[in-house]
């Protein structure tokens, strides 16, 4: 494993840990079942149209195998992460 692919992973781990604590699914809306999840939202996320919450903040390398192994993720549906090739 490369130095920056290890962080990269970490960051990912952490934003699933996040969305399972506040009830954020795979799809971005808000699917549990405590509304104070709700109250501090806006903490780590940016609510956006149709009730769906984007995540404030992604860092990741851009390198090709290390963007593979973040939109492989089970969150992969909460990234913008786009191939530019």
């Amino acid at each position: 494993m490369q130095g920056g692919q290890c962080g990269n992973q970490m960051g990912t781990t952490y934003w699933e840990v996040v969305s399972d604590e506040h009830g954020i699914g795979g799809s971005n809306e808000y699917c549990g079942d405590n509304e104070a999840h709700l109250g501090r939202i806006n903490v780590f996320y940016h609510e956006a149209s149709g009730c769906k919450y984007v995540p404030r903040v992604l860092l990741f390398d851009l390198e090709p195998g290390v963007i593979g192994a973040v939109t492989k993720s089970r969150r992969s549906t909460n990234s913008s992460a786009r191939s530019t090739s």
